[in-house]
């Protein structure tokens, strides 16, 4: 019986083999580039999320001190650079995949700007003034994922900048 079934074992042919990986190919080229879309996409809503938190703080910091901070240690936010392991001070820190930057001059902001080597590089960024945030890319369907304003194109973006 078991002699039967070794003979009868063919396996598969090589019309079957390259149809399977000819379908796993196509099946790849559509989904991987929307998987990493959804990731990066991810990183900017818990990036958007931070800018709110740090916006919030700098807001309560600037109805007691009239005037807004440039030190990360300044704000009643719980921020933990990732790099330090420590809490966050001065005008950077780092999370898993962005750099904030704080700025409290001409104007007032955070800047949330990519870590990784990311193509297209992106950054988003809140005026503590306004409450918006902008996004700036350079790839035009990346800050519409984002479901964020573009700076340079919308109006309340105009002036604004991140990338030289």
């Amino acid at each position: 019986m078991i002699k039967d079934m070794i003979k009868n074992n063919r396996g598969f042919t090589l019309t079957e083999v390259m149809v399977t990986v000819l379908l796993l190919g196509i099946i790849s080229t559509i989904a991987i580039p929307q998987y990493l879309k959804t990731v990066e996409k991810q990183k900017a809503v818990e990036a958007l999320h931070l800018l709110s938190a740090i916006g919030r703080s700098e807001e309560r910091y600037y109805v007691i001190n009239e005037v807004y901070t440039e030190d990360y240690s300044d704000l009643d936010a719980d921020l933990v650079d990732r790099s330090t392991k420590t809490a966050a001070s001065g005008t950077t820190f780092n999370n898993s995949a962005f750099r904030f930057v704080l700025e409290g001059d001409a104007t007032p902001q955070v800047t949330a700007i990519r870590n990784d080597a990311v193509e297209p590089p992106y950054c988003l960024m809140r005026v503590h003034e306004t409450g918006v945030v902008c996004c700036e890319s350079r790839d035009e369907d990346l800050c519409a994922l984002f479901g964020v304003k573009e700076i340079g194109v919308d109006d309340d973006c105009e002036d604004l900048k991140c990338f030289p």
